[in-house]
């Protein structure tokens, strides 16, 4: 009894400081359920409001009138994942709209260039175009083209990413401006390899040279939390606290990280119970890290070491991982994160 008072008074004086710093803070020791969807609104700096209306009504004008090929792939992509799904399927309307309008809002791939230092908006060659123009002219001008509006093409679990937060807005316009801010902070990171130099080469560029400080921060940020690090870090923190494993996991043809990777790309979603999920959400937007997915996905390597090193080959290995419905993310992140190093 004490215990709920003191989380609500704390939860009180958070919103009333109105500070996206002390909403993460409080964010870091996971949110009470019914608390949750505002915390994370001042978390992400939202204030909802007549703006997010107007700005969602107007992606929702572009989505009528005008089709892409893009939106077969999202159409395609929740049928087979959200609606399939046993905890998402009845906000499988609430995914349309969400991800219909997030494909037409251009204000994203702008944002994540020029804040990431990173091309996110894809450009396709148009080599049949290039084909079809007659001897002799000038074919200089088929270049490139930007594709979609926001520069992001749903891949296979995309719907993913936005199926969790249904659970905490019932306001499209609401949600939208959540998973957005989402994106734009953690899941771009999740699928987007970038092709910039390396960290080392930063801190080796003339200093005569005027480079934007705060881009140059944002990209050494972005490879810290970037999906390749997170795939370095997932199989350094299993190599370090289960090196038998990894090697018999390698020697039987079944790496870590193959089995793994699906959960990174996906921060979860999907895998754990949705509970679950928020739960380690709260960490990753406390903490502003996607670096504790990585954390999580090696502690279910050493919660199932015993039967992994059971496995004789990559079927065996993921059969063993392929439930985890029954997870709970908090005793598994401290199982991790306190355990003594292996010497």
């Amino acid at each position: 009894m004490f215990r709920m008072f003191f989380v609500f008074t704390l939860y009180r004086a958070v919103l009333s400081v109105g500070e996206s710093s002390a909403a993460q803070c409080y964010a870091r020791k996971g949110c009470p359920t019914g608390l949750r969807a505002k915390l994370w609104l001042l978390a992400l700096g939202i204030s909802p409001g007549l703006e997010l209306v107007q700005h969602f009504e107007q992606l929702k004008s572009a989505v009528i009138l005008n089709e892409l090929l893009v939106d077969s792939l999202i159409y395609k992509d929740v049928k087979l994942t959200a609606s399939n799904d046993d905890y998402y399927f009845v906000f499988e309307d609430y995914l349309y709209q969400v991800l219909l309008c997030f494909s037409r809002d251009v204000s994203i791939g702008e944002y994540l260039c020029n804040t990431s230092g990173v091309n996110q908006v894809t450009s396709l060659q148009t080599g049949w175009l290039r084909s079809h123009i007659p001897n002799g002219e000038d074919r200089s001008e088929v270049g490139t083209a930007k594709y979609s509006a926001n520069g992001v093409i749903p891949f296979h679990g995309f719907a993913m990413y936005a199926a969790p937060l249904c659970l905490l807005y019932n306001e499209p316009p609401t949600l939208y401006s959540v998973f957005r801010e989402m994106y734009i902070k953690f899941f771009f990171r999740l699928h987007c390899v970038s092709s910039h130099p390396s960290v080392s080469e930063f801190m080796h560029l003339p200093s005569h040279l005027n480079f934007n400080m705060i881009m140059i921060t944002n990209m050494l940020d972005l490879f810290s939390q970037g999906i390749v690090m997170l795939c370095l870090l997932f199989e350094s923190l299993v190599q370090v606290h289960q090196p038998q494993l990894f090697l018999h996991l390698h020697d039987v043809g079944a790496p870590p990280l193959r089995i793994a990777f699906k959960w990174l790309v996906r921060a979860f979603s999907g895998y754990l119970a949705t509970d679950q999920v928020l739960l380690l959400w709260d960490r990753m937007l406390g903490f502003g890290s996607t670096q504790i997915l990585a954390v999580l996905a090696a502690a279910v390597f050493i919660l199932r070491a015993e039967n992994l090193m059971e496995s004789s080959n990559l079927l065996t290995a993921e059969a063993v991982v392929a439930d985890l419905s029954t997870i709970k993310v908090v005793p598994l992140l401290q199982l991790l994160l306190f355990a003594p190093d292996t010497p």
